[in-house]
């Protein structure tokens, strides 16, 4: 059974996640098309791949390359920030910490371009170097050697490489090597049966994944036909509200126009009282102004009335105060003195009087109790003759 990439990637990130923590932090695994991509496009298009992680602070990185699209092998970057072999105690053993290349290939005759994958990835690893550390430094073949290792080979089954590739870094992962050297023996790390083994283990694994995927799937169909419901049910709902809101909407409308109805039935009732009312102070105005003209229609026959009988009066005395001839204005009455009798005076009479008798205006002012304005203006106007004294 051949392995596609995505299996690969999945198994490899698997691998990875199986590891011990310190392990873990201490190595990185690349995606399968990471070299498939430095070598078409360089270390530029995937400078950002590891972007969050620091390269040269891990001790092995493995990268995965598929040779012609047919074979799988595996190279690993030991120590990539050392600049020179060391050696540290790791518990009880002493482990080499040598930069280089380890390249794992269970059927090396079939791929003979090793060295320019080496090259490929010394390019890249100065490129990240330059990119992210300060001081200066180039990966060669002297600083960074490639390293060839045996590894359990294939048994004419061209189809098990990447079976053999899955081994390789989990063996090497879990127990690295004490001594990073050239030609270094690891064919006892597995045997054949355990790659058959793990090709059931995988196609087990695999169909529980897709078992596990499809009842994942399963309960998302599921979910999301219960939220689809949901989600009727909440549409239905909302929409029965909207339509409540909407009848209540046209209940309040026909409640408002009631109440504008009832507004404007009180107002013309309202005008009505008002035109009644107008009317009604029309009406009392017009029996005021109809008594007010009967009592003045009154008061003027009264008037007249009283007039007439005043001048009738005035016309009985004018008619008893008349002389002899009627024809004379009477002035006044004479006063005899030494008696009560009292004769009518006439204008012509006292002219004669004066002129006979010689009396001034004042002696017949009092004879006959008249006032200076009423007498004649010749009158008026006469200076008395003095009387000679004896």
């Amino acid at each position: 059974m051949w392995l596609n990439d995505i299996v690969m990637d999945i198994q490899l990130r698997s691998v990875h996640d199986e590891l011990r923590p310190h392990s873990r932090r201490k190595s990185l695994i690349y995606p399968v098309h990471f070299y498939s991509k430095l070598k078409n496009s360089g270390y530029t298009d995937v400078i950002r791949w590891t972007k969050h992680e620091d390269i040269f602070r891990k001790d092995y990185l493995l990268i995965v390359e598929n040779a012609f699209g047919n074979h799988w092998r595996l190279m690993i970057v030991c120590f990539p920030g050392n600049e020179e072999g060391e050696y540290i105690k790791t518990g009880r053993k002493m482990v080499e910490k040598r930069p280089c290349i380890l390249m794992l290939d269970s059927k090396p005759a079939q791929v003979s371009d090793s060295m320019e994958v080496f090259q490929n990835i010394r390019s890249y690893l100065t490129g990240m170097w330059k990119n992210t550390q300060k001081k200066p430094r180039t990966f060669s073949a002297a600083s960074m050697p490639a390293l060839k290792v045996r590894v359990p080979k294939q048994q004419g089954n061209c189809s098990e490489c990447g079976i053999f590739v899955l081994l390789c870094a989990e063996h090497f992962l879990n127990d690295p090597p004490k001594e990073l050297i050239n030609e270094l023996d690891c064919t006892t790390w597995f045997t054949l049966a355990d790659a058959f083994s793990r090709r059931a283990q995988i196609r087990d694994k695999m169909r529980r994944c897709l078992e596990a995927r499809e009842r994942d799937t399963e309960e998302i169909i599921a979910e999301e036909r219960e939220g689809e419901k949901q989600q009727n049910i909440f549409e239905r709902g909302r929409e029965a509200e909207e339509d409540e809101a909407g009848e209540s909407e046209k209940q309040q409308n026909i409640f408002e126009r009631g109440r504008e109805a009832e507004k404007n039935k009180a107002e013309e009732s309202e005008k009505q009282e008002n035109i009644f009312e107008r009317v009604r102070e029309a009406q009392e105005n017009e029996a005021e102004e109809s008594e007010e003209e009967w009592q003045v229609e009154n008061i003027t026959k009264e008037s007249e009335i009283e007039c007439r009988e005043k001048e009738n009066k005035h016309t009985t005395r004018e008619e008893n105060k008349t002389a002899q001839g009627r024809s004379y204005t009477v002035l006044g009455r004479l006063s005899v003195p030494g008696t009560k009798r009292k004769y009518t005076v006439t204008q012509d009479e006292i002219k004669r009087r004066i002129i006979t008798e010689n009396m001034s205006n004042n002696m017949l002012r009092s004879l006959i109790r008249v006032r200076k304005e009423d007498l004649p203006e010749e009158l008026r106007l006469q200076r008395p003759k003095k009387l000679r004294q004896k």
